[in-house]
């Protein structure tokens, strides 16, 4: 399935912020049918060609890259192109 139907095909849930409800995409991710850590949902969006997710800690986001793909995990934080 292409990305564009994937995010096409996405359910949308409604927040409420300030008083007004916005359509939010309900983006569920998962690596071998476990779900990734997402620290802050609402955060959570389609990007140009992938899937934006908040994760506060280095180390889940570690843990989680390694979870979706371990042969590309990175073992440094990358800042602006740039090794931590």
């Amino acid at each position: 399935m292409s990305y564009r139907k994937i995010r096409d095909a996405t359910p949308t849930i409604s927040i409420r912020y300030e008083g007004t409800l916005f359509p939010k995409e309900d983006i569920q991710v998962t690596a071998n049918g476990v779900p990734i850590q997402n620290d802050v949902p609402a955060w959570t969006a389609f990007a140009d060609q992938g899937i934006t997710i908040s994760i506060l800690r280095k180390e889940d986001a570690f843990a989680a890259a390694r979870a979706v793909c371990p042969a590309l995990a990175p073992d440094k934080v990358i800042i602006d192109g740039h090794w931590e």
